[in-house]
């Protein structure tokens, strides 16, 4: 029986080892039949950029302008593209004004610029300045030096729009420290002030360095931008009307601007419908809010739920289907099954017990036989099948017979007593033991037992 029980044990390891396999590559396949969907899904990519619940900002303080002066800081090369070979030099220090880019090289931005000498071309950013910074550092508008540029301006001190301000008269000199902040689609960028003071100024009331509107810097080609209303699309700048993109469409910067109109328009590149030129004015950056972020949180939880809940589920399907294979024997309408409590009271009992309390040896042993033989009955009723008592305890289930091991205790005893008859010597303590072990056997079938 032990064998048996170590050959079911590997068995259901083995089985339990498969199911785990299974159940991986259910879970891996399903996972990228999700993922492939959702890469292609448009709604996906909507809620990704904010969707409709985003918040479109104008176009950040962020890259060079197009149609900046820039002056070289060393001697570089000029390519011809951005990953084209060099057809000529520039000496630190020449002047010229860039007209497109940036295009990415080896890890390095390359702006297209045309230089008073007449040489035009790619030169790397690192080696450009406006005036006595590198443009690789004017990314951002953080750190650029400004001045009020209105007759006066509005300094909060906490907050845009907020009640604790001053007032800052032109040409009061400071640094952008952070920002921008946007209230009632005005950006608010936060001033020190050379004075020491502290606050946010609208970004019309700023100008540059060079003395320029701060809200005129430019937006780097490749940047992800969306429309700010129901817009038209042009075939060039201030031209023909190619088609319509429709509030919240996220496209693509796909060129450097072109000013026409007295406005500058950007060649966009929309995910969907026409694409064209665009004024800058009707071009905005996703700003993503708590609720479309909260969202995507809360769908991607879902999709993770659904697929643990998807394996749970199919490993409950395969461990049941398992249990019921185990257990079917249970529940056979041919199980043996168990008699009745009423039908197991058996009056023989007490002549047992009497003879075990006899002072004569030849008693005992024929307690111990009528007990085997009351244990012979009692598997007849039960329905084991066998022509003695051993064949039917042999055919027994352990999960089915708690105490088959006192069974068999008890029966090879008797086996002993029925071979050598007087010549089997045993004590009456050791007699007693045996008729317990066949009374534990009668009590787990609830047998009325009487002492």
């Amino acid at each position: 029986m032990a064998d048996d029980e170590k050959k079911s044990s590997k068995k259901d390891g083995l089985e339990g080892a498969v199911e785990a396999i299974f159940i991986l590559l259910i879970l891996a396949s399903i996972t990228g039949a999700v993922l492939d969907y959702l890469s292609e899904n448009r709604i996906l990519k909507v809620i990704s950029s904010g969707g409709p619940f985003a918040k479109v900002l104008p176009i950040d303080a962020r890259g060079v302008l197009i149609g900046r002066e820039v002056v070289s800081n060393a001697q570089t090369d000029v390519f011809g593209s951005a990953g084209g070979g060099s057809i000529g030099e520039i000496n630190r220090g020449e002047s010229g004004r860039i007209t497109g880019g940036p295009e990415m090289w080896s890890g390095a931005k390359r702006w297209f610029v045309s230089f008073q000498s007449g040489v035009r071309g790619f030169v790397d950013g690192d080696n450009l300045s406006r005036g006595n910074r590198p443009i690789s550092d004017t990314r951002s508008g953080i750190g650029s030096d400004i001045f009020v540029g209105a007759p006066s301006a509005f300094v909060f001190i906490n907050s845009p729009g907020g009640s604790a301000k001053f007032t800052a008269v032109e040409g009061s000199r400071g640094k952008i420290v952070k920002g921008p902040r946007v209230l009632e689609d005005e950006r608010y960028w936060l001033i020190e002030f050379e004075n020491g003071a502290l606050g946010f100024v609208a970004e019309s009331d700023l100008k540059t360095e060079e003395g320029e509107m701060l809200q005129d810097f430019g937006r780097p080609v490749g940047e992800k931008i969306a429309v700010k209303g129901d817009i038209s699309v042009h075939q060039t700048p201030g031209g023909d009307v190619s088609g319509r993109q429709m509030k919240d469409s996220p496209g693509v910067i796909v060129g450097p601007a072109q000013f026409a109109a007295d406005a500058r328009w950007w060649p966009t590149d929309f995910e969907s419908g026409s694409d064209g030129w665009v004024l800058e004015k009707n071009l905005g950056v996703p700003n993503e809010t708590f609720f479309p972020f909260l969202l995507r949180l809360i769908k991607i939880f879902s999709i993770l739920l659904t697929l643990f809940l998807l394996t749970t589920l199919v490993y409950s399907a395969l461990r049941t289907a398992s249990l019921r294979g185990a257990e079917a024997h249970k529940y056979s309408v041919d199980r043996p099954k168990a008699m009745p409590r009423e039908d197991l009271v058996d009056p023989r009992w007490q002549r047992i017990v009497l003879h075990l309390d006899s002072e004569n040896p030849a008693d005992w042993r024929l307690a111990i036989l009528e007990a085997d033989i009351v244990l012979g009955d009692m598997l007849d009723k039960m329905g084991y099948m066998g022509a003695t008592i051993g064949e039917k305890l042999k055919t027994v289930e352990e999960s089915d017979f708690g105490t088959i091991n006192q069974a068999w205790e008890a029966h090879k005893v008797r086996n002993q007593i029925a071979h050598e008859g007087s010549d089997f010597l045993i004590t009456q303590r050791e007699a007693r033991r045996i008729i317990s072990l066949y009374r534990q056997v009668f009590e787990e079938f609830h047998m009325k037992i009487r002492v």
